[in-house]
């Protein structure tokens, strides 16, 4: 009797600890922050890959799941909806602006700016070659443009380094 309480009390002390850990993969010391931590320099991760059917029939996806589309427009899928009301989206650049072009835009929801009242940057290089500042009134345009204008208000510069080494002119 005395030495099944002692098993008992065994499994009971390793369920505890394990419950305190995630699982690791290639590592015996996986990261605490991560309920699975995966460790390869030369395999990765399979996620399941399934055609577009076959993910709209997953019944109730959890929020977050993530799957590969085979088929259609191919890639990373994830629920951003509810079990319930599954709304998939796709895992890439398409929810911001390409290099390709984009459609189905929409100027009240879809515009490449600020939502504060923080200037907007443009660079080449790291040179400014652009600012549009409605705090201070100042606009400039072209590599170097407006570089020094710091202090001034009010200025507009378009070209090549115009109002490059203006420090306090104004209007």
């Amino acid at each position: 009797m005395k030495q099944l309480i002692l098993v008992f009390f065994a499994i009971c002390v390793l369920c505890a600890f394990s419950r305190a850990q995630g699982i690791g993969i290639g590592t015996s010391s996986p990261n605490p922050s991560a309920q699975l931590d995966i460790s390869s320099t030369t395999r990765g991760l399979l996620i399941p890959r399934m055609t577009q059917t076959q993910r709209n029939a997953i019944a109730g996806p959890a929020a977050g799941l993530l799957i590969y589309q085979t088929d259609n427009t191919a890639g990373f899928y994830y629920n951003a909806g509810t079990s319930a009301a599954p709304s998939w989206k796709a895992v890439s650049a398409a929810d911001g602006w390409t290099l390709k072009g984009n459609s189905g835009t929409d100027a009240a929801t879809n515009f490449i700016g600020t939502t504060d009242d923080k200037p907007i940057h443009f660079r080449v290089n790291n040179v400014n070659a652009g600012q549009i500042d409605s705090v201070n009134s100042r606009t400039f345009f072209g590599y170097g443009a407006g570089n020094l204008s710091s202090a001034n208000i009010g200025n507009l510069g378009i070209g090549f380094k115009t109002l490059h080494s203006n420090t306090s002119g104004s209007y």
